[in-house]
């Protein structure tokens, strides 16, 4: 299972992608912290999503039409899926990330959004997220002059 929230990590708004069960085995992965300052860009429907093969080494578990999980290792750098046969009705998103920041491991994250909750009400609140971070930079920077 996935598990999708927005939190502040060490006073940075943050995109956290959790993973539970046995969904951490086919993935090999626990947990993903992304700073929204990082995301440069937010695509709903994942278009990744639509395809099923995969190119590149990875480690996870790939079943055509079935299961893309875990970090594919691309000649473009490291991309991380979290995707089931379900995702082919839509309901995933694409965040691509700042590759200039040495503390994210990936270029790319693509994942299938939770029951319960759709990809463009993830986008928004993402989107939403950036916004507030930004004005909470430009608030500091005009307290510090």
């Amino acid at each position: 299972m996935l598990n999708l929230s927005l939190a502040q990590v060490n006073g940075v708004n943050t995109f956290v992608a959790e993973l539970t069960g046995l969904d951490t085995l086919w993935a090999l992965k626990k947990r993903i912290d992304l700073p929204v300052k990082d995301i440069i860009q937010i695509e709903v429907p994942a278009p990744e999503a639509q395809e099923w093969f995969h190119t590149g080494l990875r480690v996870g578990t790939h079943l055509p039409g079935v299961i893309s999980k875990g970090t594919w290792f691309t000649s473009q750098g490291k991309v991380f899926y979290f995707l089931s046969s379900s995702a082919a009705s839509g309901e995933t998103i694409g965040l691509t990330l700042n590759k200039e920041t040495e503390d994210i491991p990936f270029i790319k994250v693509v994942l299938e959004v939770p029951a319960g909750s759709t990809a463009a009400e993830w986008k928004a609140r993402i989107e939403a997220s950036q916004q507030e971070q930004a004005k909470d930079v430009d608030t500091k920077d005009a307290a510090a002059e």
